[in-house]
């Protein structure tokens, strides 16, 4: 599967995207469609963003939120 995001990083089930919100939204939808038809499901989806950002897009703003100060990654 090939996701178009700026930022792409990912070990087995554990995926990092980073790029234009409505980019990051595609991508992360794409995930679940060919997740699902494998019998998968995305079950954390968590946003990282600068402080003040506006996440304007309704399918990202229903993620977990964490400004960048707080955020690691495994």
């Amino acid at each position: 599967m090939s996701v178009e995001s700026d930022l792409t990083l990912g070990y087995l089930d554990d995926w990092t995207l980073g790029g234009h919100q409505s980019q990051v939204t595609k991508d992360v939808q794409r995930v679940i469609e060919v997740g699902r038809d494998m019998g998968l499901h995305l079950n954390v989806s968590e946003l990282i963003a600068e402080s003040g950002t506006n996440v304007s897009d309704p399918f990202l703003q229903t993620f977990q939120r964490f400004a960048v100060q707080d955020a690691t990654l495994p």
